[in-house]
């Protein structure tokens, strides 16, 4: 069970983070603010890992998964599994939580004069259950 003052350091520890870093642009500090503020940022705690560093530790531990479930990591088919495991995780799944990642918002002449929001749908979305580590595939319509 998390506590409130740990939920409250791991925020601030991402807050100063952030601050520190100024390759986090404006757009992506108000997005992080707007989530905040409605309960839905996903926690994190700042541990100073590189992508790299996280990347062999995960490798490490699926590692150790497998093995434990008695997979043979000497087979062509597996052995470069915790290799992929990793590289998914930080590299795709959650990469999105790296504020630094963020993508960039361009603002464009409205050369066409809409007066109105443009409207998309069927828009296909995925993302991960962070109680249970599976992804949510779906469409926004």
């Amino acid at each position: 069970e998390v506590t409130t003052d740990k939920v409250m350091l791991a925020k601030e520890a991402v807050i100063v983070r952030d601050a520190l870093d100024p390759s986090i642009s404006e757009p992506a500090q108000r997005v992080r603010e707007a989530l905040e503020a409605k309960g839905l940022e996903t926690p994190m705690v700042a541990n100073g890992l590189t992508d790299e560093q996280k990347r062999k530790r995960i490798e490490s531990a699926m590692r150790d998964v497998m093995d434990t479930l008695g997979l043979d990591l000497t087979d062509d088919s597996l052995c470069d599994t915790p290799t992929r495991i990793a590289k998914m995780y930080v590299n795709e799944i959650f990469g999105g939580l790296d504020y630094r990642k963020f993508p960039k918002i361009t603002a464009i002449e409205n050369k066409m004069q809409i007066d109105q929001p443009v409207q998309v749908s069927d828009i296909s979305l995925t993302s991960t259950c962070e109680h249970h580590f599976v992804t949510i595939d779906g469409t926004a319509t």
